[in-house]
């Protein structure tokens, strides 16, 4: 977070080094609350999840920009969370929501990224309604490995 006067304090990007160490934390954390969710969540959380991810789908679909996408991204990641039951990792995520939202937007920005988020988000939900822990955590992680990939190479380009 950064102070601009007359402005208030605004979210800054982060360095390229800071932004491969939350895309790391992001991948241990995301890819434990996906095989949790596996072993732990109800009927009632896979069908949230499931909405949630039907949510991203639409958002592809629309072309409503961004912030459509962030939303349903947001959504996504709520119910993945809440499903997994575990509240220290939802903690920890909630702490880094403001610089995971930058990070997420430069992702979705590029070129492709959006439809390829549909496809390896979709992977996810496949392997958590199978009830595939192992295989749901490793798809979670290649996930936000991949969003990382498309952002660094962004930021590296953008010097």
């Amino acid at each position: 977070m950064t102070t601009i006067p007359h402005k208030g304090t605004v979210v800054a990007a982060p360095t390229l080094e800071r932004a491969v160490e939350l895309y790391e934390v992001r991948a241990v954390l995301e890819g434990i609350a996906a095989r949790q969710f596996a072993e732990r969540a109800t009927e009632i959380h896979m069908g949230a999840l499931r909405r949630a991810f039907e949510g991203i789908e639409a958002s592809a679909r629309g072309n409503s920009g961004g912030q459509s996408m962030l939303e349903a991204k947001r959504h996504f990641y709520d119910a993945l969370f809440e499903g997994a039951a575990n509240g220290t990792i939802q903690s920890i995520v909630e702490g880094l929501q403001a610089r995971v939202t930058v990070l997420r937007a430069a992702s979705l920005a590029q070129p492709g990224r959006v439809a390829r988020t549909v496809e390896e988000v979709r992977e996810i939900v496949e392997a958590l309604e199978a009830r595939d822990g192992a295989h749901a955590e490793a798809a979670a992680v290649a996930h936000v490995e991949q969003a990382a990939r498309t952002v660094l190479e962004a930021m590296a380009a953008n010097g």
